[in-house]
Order: C-alpha cells, then structure tokens, then sequence
C-alpha cells in the first residue's frame, strides 16, 4: 500500500549540556531516528551518540 503523505521521519534527540565556563559548552546527544518510505516497507531505523565542544572566543 502507497503512503499519500509520502514518506515520513520521526526522530527523537535528548541531549545533556555542561558548561564549565560562561563560553564553553561540552555537548552529548543520543539521536534515535526512524525513517518510512513510500511503498510502505518496515522503516529503517538508525540511533547514535554525538559529542560536541563548542568555546566563543
């Protein structure tokens, strides 16, 4: 069966921050992804962690 509204995304992304000074940011996410596709197939799922440093100078 063909989706009408085509294909679709549905993603989830929890995040935790520290900030050890006023221009320092340590960043970890955990991103949980599912992904439909037109004809209807299972959707293909993909999940992974991210870390990021972010300073302003």
């Amino acid at each position: 069966m063909i989706s009408p509204s085509g294909p679709r995304f549905l993603a989830v992304v929890p995040a935790i921050s520290f900030r050890p000074s006023a221009e320092t940011v340590i960043r970890l996410n955990y991103r949980y992804q599912r992904q439909y596709d037109l004809l209807g197939n299972p959707p293909s799922t993909t999940a992974g962690f991210q870390f990021g440093v972010s300073s302003y100078f």
